[in-house]
């Protein structure tokens, strides 16, 4: 109901005969979206005869950034295959950095009170990787608006926030005013990119700060 990190962090837990033994922990991004696909790599897809579902070998590019990724997800999902996260504990180069998470607000009824929530339509860009540059490795990024006018954010959000969860992991200090602008525009085109694909062109969004220069104007 709101983009904050207790209400949006949920945990994921799958078990089954393809994943490791004992109780394993990752911190790694996922969403709604990767969840089909992720079943669909648990149980090895791609042996089946759907011509959507056939395995490739893609190699997904981001600036400095280069990961391979083997993948049975069809053409038409959005989402990524996470699987090989919980089958072989392999989150050194986690196959996806940055999420999505969006909601459109509205009039409702909660607790028997009536609210208008039409502002709280917001769309979070999350970004976490270990590899990136301190201070750009783990953020998020909010873009507010009204959806009575601007529900598809065609228009200047009606407020900002970003927040580094390294230094401020219950986000009280919105940092957006003290971005640097070369930052600022880096994450406004991500999050447009992932707004705005479909299928794989989805899963080739890779966020990567590595060569930015921060004292850029």
């Amino acid at each position: 109901w709101h983009p904050y990190e207790n209400d949006i962090r949920v945990p994921f837990m799958i078990r089954g005969p393809s994943i490791l033994p004992g109780a394993i922990r990752d911190d790694i991004l996922g969403t709604h979206v990767d969840i089909m696909p992720t079943l669909l790599g648990l149980v090895d897809a791609h042996t089946f005869s759907s011509p959507i579902q056939q395995q490739q070998t893609v190699l997904r590019r981001a600036g400095a950034i280069e990961r391979q990724v083997t993948t049975t997800i069809p053409s038409t999902m959005d989402g990524d295959d996470l699987s090989s996260q919980f089958m072989y504990h392999n989150n050194t180069n986690a196959i996806q950095n940055a999420i999505l998470v969006e909601i459109i607000g509205g009039d409702l009824i909660r607790y028997g009170h009536r609210e208008d929530a039409y502002n709280n339509t917001f769309r979070l860009l999350r970004i976490m990787d270990k590899t990136q540059p301190e201070g750009r490795r783990n953020l998020k990024y909010i873009e507010f608006t009204d959806c009575r006018y601007d529900w598809n954010f065609t228009q200047e959000p009606i407020e900002y926030e970003l927040f580094d969860l390294d230094t401020d992991p219950f986000e009280m200090n919105n940092i957006i005013s003290q971005a640097p602008k070369v930052l600022l525009r880096q994450l406004r085109q991500t999050i447009r990119q992932l707004f705005t694909c479909k299928g794989q062109t989805c899963r080739d969004v890779l966020w990567d700060s590595s060569s930015m220069n921060v004292a850029e104007v």
